[in-house]
């Protein structure tokens, strides 16, 4: 058996559906199945357990949970080599977000008899302006305003020299 590892990116809409703990239920929006025979009441691995329970089927073991019907997000996924040492990564490692809003970046490793995961990498964000973080983005007109003054305060005075020299 093959074993893979799952990454899922969503848009967390702003009037999601909560669950009991005041967050976002990701089973609504196609992240997992409810059960409530599990801790915390969602099932986001493909387990043994899950398949006899008829929350996904014999094809999707050891795989994260995702309902594509209800499911709005990216999904990418990576076959873990054999070999606990190799190392692996994505063939195509950018998910396009075209809609601002807030994101969750989902990492999946359900096989339970599979090796363990070791993840180490960087992430980037990248806006279509730039790297600019999205709560500097206000500030950025105060700062282009506040050194339109100071270049206009700047002449001012630099005339004034040259008038009184």
């Amino acid at each position: 058996m093959k074993q893979y590892l799952d990454f899922v990116l969503f848009l967390v809409p702003e009037k999601c559906k909560t669950n009991a703990w005041g967050g976002c239920d990701w089973s609504a929006l196609g992240i997992g199945k409810r059960d409530d025979s599990v801790s915390g009441g969602v099932n986001y691995c493909c387990s043994e357990d899950a398949v006899s329970d008829g929350s996904c089927t014999s094809e999707q073991l050891g795989r994260l949970i995702v309902d594509p019907k209800l499911f709005q997000g990216q999904q990418k996924s990576i076959e873990v080599p054999q070999n606990p040492d190799e190392e692996f990564g994505f063939k195509d490692p950018i998910f396009e977000i075209t809609v601002s809003g807030e994101y969750v970046l989902l990492l999946g490793n359900c096989d339970d008899y599979g090796i363990d995961i070791f993840a180490v990498g960087s992430m980037e964000w990248k806006s279509v302006k730039g790297y600019l973080p999205g709560e500097m983005y206000g500030l950025m007109f105060f700062y282009v305003a506040l050194m339109i003054i100071y270049i206009v305060l700047l002449l001012w005075y630099y005339c004034g020299m040259r008038l009184y020299q």
